[in-house]
């Protein structure tokens, strides 16, 4: 016998945000009341109605399938329902874009894509889906097949029978469903437009419209929403910059209507994921249609935006944007950088400098490999790719010799380093060519050209910004700072924009995981000369956290002063003010070894969910490399539920959870927030580590700690060796406690 499920989109939310996962084995209809959904059964039908829906909502029908279904009930599990609800919640405006660690295959309207992350106990098996069949607006899930079974969607043909039988009582459900709820029917603003990233803003947004906001603002922040541009806002984790901004661009728009104006605003982000996240909340704190006259949309499709641009038939982006763009660049870059190692590399060794040669010739897993693949990675996009130094032209060795360079360049002193540098970028041209693809720096570097045609210097008094607003400045380069210069109307004045920076974040962590160079010192490149001097506007009043996490943020800032940390590091935090309620003093625990750590950590967390202030926890990995282990130790039942964060892309999970643990490297989780942190698998570090591994923990740690609001834990293991010295002198300054 089969059973198939047929749910609203906002029934099955409403599951996924409420239901313990024990639940999805059976689900049983006697909670459901409690969520303003009821399970209704006709038939061999399940239904789940949700208080708000009608007879037009777009259902998710899954239909159970011998042998592969409900026989086993491996789709009956929590995790892969999230991905059903989010696939259904993408489907509605195709195609159907998922992640791409989803492995999703397209043919027409079918697409197929792994349920779940790969895990111990669950090998990929693999959705096989509808979207609109028959016309209808519903997302139909026709099969979960094991990993050895491969469906060839060209090749598949569905009995559509099978769907109309599931839905043919779909009338009759929503009637008896109605009859049983009690009070006036609520609207539901539960599913927002895209599942994935609300989890994200929720502590920034808090519901709040623009007005309602107003009352909640610090000082600071008042004051920025009465600045002139151009302005930078600066400020550490928590400080509201994105809030700020959007606060901003509604304010000048309304301001300019009721002086009978019209501005044209631009909001530029780096990515698609950050775009529909400051759509949300710019929606969300829109009280008079100010978002009409606001474009949000990353640089990257500023191009197409603009000028109606389109690649030639078979040529691809590599990489949907410039964030994404940049992870597939540097991974083709450090596999053409080692392959150049074996073969190219000989030739140039015994001209260029010592420790030119230590870096090239260093571990390719290690950091110092990493960072300079990072920097090959910009000269590539922010020096060849604009001079227009073309590989194998008769004269690009001695143009690219000649070529004056700016402090924000890679350090290249000797010609034979250069000449390097060259061949490499020549097999990175050649290798895009092969492939089809075109990367995001070059389209970045195309649509810079664009821009400063004399014809566009025609159309940007008509088609140019009033103001532009520019989110997570840090994570652009050279060149992308450079277009935004010609975005604004007027090219005789400077350009009005208002831009948000965290100082303690740079693309090297972000993108290669190690510390580099500072990312707000003074270029005296190109940047520099147009945008003259612009006001710094740092926010110091911190939301996040309370006085005892501050203060121990503050000691980090302050512990390493024999290195020359950068201007990045250069906001005092000891003028920042801790806006939360008082917390505990941060506590350090030691352990003997890595798996006692992972073991012992894990338990804190699971105490802190029973606590009543123990809220959200989180246990964040400072070494990303350590996340197997803690994975491994997480399968144990006594954890409880553990929600691992293997990817950006596994927040869509967030929003489902309630008292969960969540477990992520600390990188994954940069604009969250959590009541309770515990920091945890710190990477083994020499005695003398050298800058970059010193920078890439003091950053992590940063990031780490910051998520917290109230509760901060420190887990290290003696195998490791003895306590960072940061937390040594934490110790001994207050900042830190240890507790055995």
């Amino acid at each position: 016998m089969t059973t198939d499920y047929v749910f609203s989109i906002a029934s099955l939310q409403a599951c996924l945000v409420a239901a313990e996962a024990s639940w999805f084995a059976g689900m049983p209809g006697d909670q459901c009341s409690q969520w303003q959904v009821e399970r209704i059964e006709f038939g061999d039908t399940v239904y789940f109605i949700h208080e708000s829906d009608e007879r037009a909502t777009r259902r998710i029908v899954i239909l159970d399938q011998e042998p592969f279904g409900i026989a086993n009930s491996r789709w009956l599990k929590k995790s892969v329902l999230e991905r059903v609800h989010r696939s259904a919640i993408v489907a509605a405006a195709p195609p159907v874009s998922l992640p791409r660690d989803w492995h999703a295959f397209h043919h027409k309207n079918l697409f197929s894509f792994f349920g779940s992350r790969r895990t111990k106990t669950d090998r990929m098996s693999r959705w096989t889906a509808e979207n609109r069949p028959n016309g209808s607006a519903d997302v139909l899930f026709w099969q979960f097949s094991p990993p050895n079974h491969i469906v060839a969607l060209q090749d598949y043909q569905p009995d559509y029978s099978r769907y109309d039988e599931a839905v043919l009582f779909w009338d009759e459900a929503l009637h008896e469903a109605r009859t049983r709820f009690t009070g006036a029917p609520r609207v539901t603003g539960l599913v927002p437009p895209m599942v994935a990233l609300s989890a994200t803003f929720d502590a920034t947004s808090r519901g709040r419209t623009y007005t309602e906001w107003l009352p909640y603002l610090s000082d600071d922040q008042r004051r920025f929403l009465e600045r002139t541009p151009p302005v930078k806002l600066r400020g550490p984790a928590g400080t509201g910059k994105t809030l700020c901004l959007l606060l901003k661009a509604i304010r000048e728009v309304t301001n300019a209507r009721a002086q009978g104006k019209a501005l044209r605003v631009l909001f530029l982000t780096h990515s698609w994921a950050m775009e529909t996240q400051i759509d949300q909340l710019l929606r969300t704190m829109d009280e008079r249609n100010a978002v009409r006259d606001i474009d949000v949309f990353p640089l990257f499709s500023a191009g197409s935006m603009l000028f109606n641009s389109t690649l030639p038939a078979g040529l691809e982006p590599l990489g949907e944007d410039s964030h994404e763009g940049k992870r597939e660049q540097l991974v083709r870059v450090t596999q053409l950088l080692s392959q150049s190692i074996l073969t190219d590399w000989p030739a140039y060794r015994s001209r260029v400098r010592p420790e030119f040669a230590d870096t090239v010739e260093s571990d390719p897993s290690g950091g110092d490999f990493r960072l300079f693949a990072w920097e090959v990675l910009n000269e590539f996009a922010c020096v060849l790719g604009p001079e227009g130094i073309v590989p194998g032209a008769s004269d690009a060795i001695q143009e690219y010799r000649d070529l004056e360079r700016a402090s924000w360049m890679m350090s290249l002193e000797t010609d034979a380093e250069k000449d390097f540098i060259l061949a490499v970028y020549g097999y990175y041209v050649d290798s895009l060519r092969a492939d089809n693809l075109i990367s995001s720096d070059q389209i970045i570097n195309d649509f810079v050209k664009d821009l400063e045609k004399s014809s566009w210097q025609y159309q940007r008094l008509a088609e140019g910004y009033d103001l532009i607003f520019v989110d997570e400045l840090h994570l652009f380069n050279e060149q992308e700072r450079r277009a935004l210069h010609h975005l604004t109307k007027d090219s005789k004045t400077y350009p009005k924009m208002f831009m948000a920076l965290d100082p303690r974040q740079s693309a090297e962590v972000v993108y290669a995981g190690v510390a580099g160079r500072s990312i707000t010192r003074d270029d005296s490149g190109r940047v520099g000369t147009v945008m003259g001097e612009v006001e710094q506007h740092s926010l110091t009043r911190v939301h996040r956290f309370g006085h005892q996490v501050l203060a121990l943020l503050r000691h980090i800032n302050k512990s390493w002063p024999q290195l020359d940390l950068g201007d990045d590091w250069e906001l005092d935090l000891e003028q920042v003010h801790a806006d939360a309620p008082s917390s505990e003093t941060p506590t350090v625990y030691r352990h003997a070894d890595a798996h006692e750590e992972a073991r012992n950590a894990l338990r804190a967390a699971r105490a802190w969910t029973n606590r009543p202030d123990g809220g959200r926890v989180a246990v964040v990995l400072v070494d990303k490399d350590a996340l197997e282990l803690y994975e491994e130790m997480a399968l144990d039942s006594e954890m409880g539920r553990v929600n691992v964060l293997g990817s950006r892309d596994d927040l869509a999970s967030l929003q489902y959870e309630k008292r969960t643990i969540v477990l992520a490297p600390a990188e994954y989780v940069a604009g969250l927030q959590f009541d309770t942190v515990i920091v945890t698998g710190l990477p083994r570090m020499r005695r003398y580590a050298k800058w970059p591994q010193t920078r890439h923990l003091l950053s992590q740690l940063y990031l780490a700690i910051s998520r917290a609001s109230n509760h901060v834990e420190i887990h290290v293991n003696q195998a490791n060796g003895s306590l960072p010295d940061v937390l040594q002198t934490a110790i001994r300054t207050g900042a830190l406690r240890e507790k055995e």
